[in-house]
């Protein structure tokens, strides 16, 4: 479509990380970016290569990636763990940049005879990044065990240990400190968190503050019922800052008869406040013994408002269920996650959710795995869109193994959104060959597509059969990073797959022209009688459609659900 443009000109800008915004300008153009030109990352959109090692690594590898973030296109940062000198295990960083992976082996804050394991990175720019793990004595038995903090500042990473908190263990049977997640809202603001054990082996969550280039840790509050002695246990497994004055991180801890909740704790800095998560009305009960519950991600587009989520057991036979928990007005609320429809129930009932994110405040999709009525695992889509849960059946590759009998196992680890109603979630499914590989599902148009990861040349199932696996994913304005494993027949290699998205925009006129560069078009009201100009657009997340505004209220839809306007109405 080629039409001139009617002055004058304005242009105003849609955040990638935004749900919805009407821009109000006079007259003239609107900016905003879109999705992938309407296709969706599949085939041979990805890149799949083998992620490069230090040079002191050894041949016989079982490498681990175990999280990744990507802070700008074509810009992303993962860690893990690799087997170098000795057969020990060291952790590593790659780092993508300019179109190469670069490898080191992650720095400790000592010399020789250690092992360590990188978990989580958050990077808020491509030149400042902090990742989080452990590193643990070698020659002694038991081993003691560190937190480890790895930060990138001035293009040179520097391996530091966190402070511990008063009461952690000091002798070799109590020395364990691990750090499980990480994110810094801005530059030099983080928060990381996991456990450690005590003075008397009983295990406490942790959380680590970094404010003003200094490290601050302290034990993870917990609930009033919480257990003591014996029945002492609280562990942390996520975190999410909206920004560096608020974050909540989540986990689990143990009640006083020994009963497992989930735990959040809200705060910043060192003042924080715990919850014990609230429950359904069909969880398990202390009574009953059916008490269970955990929650293993979190995240909050805004402060006040986050989703968490994880899994419970309810109050018939302990079965596992999904679980959900919102805050708003100060208040979580629980409810038993959606499943698709064809779930099990009885024996073949089982449902949890693993990860979540939450690209803007009352838009999440959330992942994880169900069972069906056959007894087949599959992977679960939770997405939320105007205050309400939808769960879909995550759709698999062509080659995936529908056959009950086989019972196979489908599952998704993480997802990541570019913005609203563009996202890409990873895990792995069967195929007919019975190897366990790698997938990618991807939201476009308001639809999931599937594909297979992209594995390099030399990958080939080993004697177990695995091939490949996805764990995590980091995306940005449509481009994604993703990290997992595969075998070359006898060896684990480490695995990043990326895609880079067409990352366009839609400019609309006064006359209700709108023009589409890498992005969907589905229409406009140019040509059309108006009575007032159009003077701004904004996109619908859960379709990718779009409507256009006119100056009187009137709104037109296009590819997105129209519930009404105040065109012709009195303002």
């Amino acid at each position: 479509m080629s039409r001139s443009i009617p002055s004058p000109v304005r242009l105003a800008r849609l955040g990638a990380a935004l749900a919805a915004l009407t821009l109000g300008v006079t007259s003239g153009v609107a900016l905003l970016p879109a999705g992938p030109a309407g296709a969706s990352p599949t085939g041979p959109s990805w890149s799949g290569a083998a992620a490069p090692l230090p040079a002191n690594a050894q041949a016989n590898q079982v490498v681990n990636v175990e999280g990744t973030d990507c802070p700008a296109p074509g810009n992303c940062v993962a860690v893990g763990r690799y087997r170098g000198p000795g057969g020990l295990l060291f952790a590593f960083i790659d780092t993508l940049s300019g179109g190469t992976w670069s490898s080191i082996q992650a720095p400790v804050p000592t010399s020789g005879g250690y092992e360590s394991d990188l978990l989580a990175v958050s990077c808020p720019n491509p030149s400042t990044c902090v990742a989080v793990g452990s590193f643990q004595k070698t020659g002694s038995i038991p081993n003691p065990t560190f937190g480890l903090v790895e930060t990138l500042a001035n293009g040179t990473w520097t391996g530091s240990q966190p402070p511990q908190p008063a009461n952690a263990g000091t002798t070799p049977s109590t020395q364990e400190v691990d750090l499980d997640d990480v994110d810094c809202p801005a530059p030099g603001v983080c928060t990381a968190v996991g456990g450690y054990f005590d003075t008397s082996s009983l295990f406490h969550g942790v959380i680590d503050s970094l404010a003003g280039g200094t490290w601050s840790t302290l034990m993870a509050p917990q609930p009033a019922n919480s257990g003591t002695g014996g029945s002492q246990f609280a562990f942390l497994n996520a975190v999410s800052c909206s920004s560096p004055s608020f974050c909540t991180t989540v986990g689990s801890y143990n009640d006083t008869m020994d009963r497992q909740y989930g735990l959040i704790d809200s705060g910043a800095g060192s003042t924080w406040s715990p919850t014990g998560a609230p429950e359904p009305a069909n969880a398990g009960t202390d009574g009953s013994g059916l008490q269970f519950a955990e929650l293993l991600g979190v995240s909050c587009p805004a402060d006040g408002s986050c989703t968490a989520v994880g899994d419970y057991a309810d109050n018939t036979s302990g079965y596992e269920l999904g679980l959900i928990e919102t805050l708003a007005g100060g208040t979580w609320t629980p409810i038993q996650a959606p499943e698709p429809a064809g779930s099990g129930t009885g024996s073949n009932q089982l449902g949890e959710v693993d990860a979540v994110t939450c690209p803007a405040d009352g838009v999440c999709v959330a992942v994880g795995q169900y069972k069906d009525a056959q007894g087949r695992f599959w992977g679960l889509i939770e997405s939320l869109a105007g205050g309400t849960w939808s769960a879909a059946q995550a759709p698999e590759p062509a080659n995936a193994d529908t056959n009950p009998a086989d019972s196979p196992i489908a599952q998704l680890n993480s997802v990541s959104c570019s913005w609203p109603g563009q996202c890409v979630a990873v895990g792995a499914y069967p195929d007919t060959a019975h190897h366990r590989e790698g997938f990618v599902d991807s939201l476009s148009g308001g639809t999931w597509s599937a594909s297979p990861a992209a594995l390099p040349s030399n990958s080939a199932p080993n004697i177990a059969g695995p091939l490949s696996d996805l764990t995590a994913v980091s995306c940005v304005a449509a481009f994604c990073g993703a990290t997992g494993t595969y075998t070359t027949g006898s060896t684990q290699q480490g695995l990043f797959d990326t895609f880079q998205g067409a990352g366009g925009y839609d400019l609309v006129a006064s006359d209700g022209g709108l023009f589409a560069y890498g992005s969907p078009f589905f229409g406009s009201m140019g040509g059309q009688p108006l009575n007032k100009p159009v003077v701004g657009i904004t996109i619908d997340p859960a379709t990718d459609g779009y409507y256009e505004v006119a100056s009187d209220g009137g709104m037109f839809a296009f590819n997105a659900p129209f519930l009404g306007s105040m065109g012709g109405q009195p303002l």
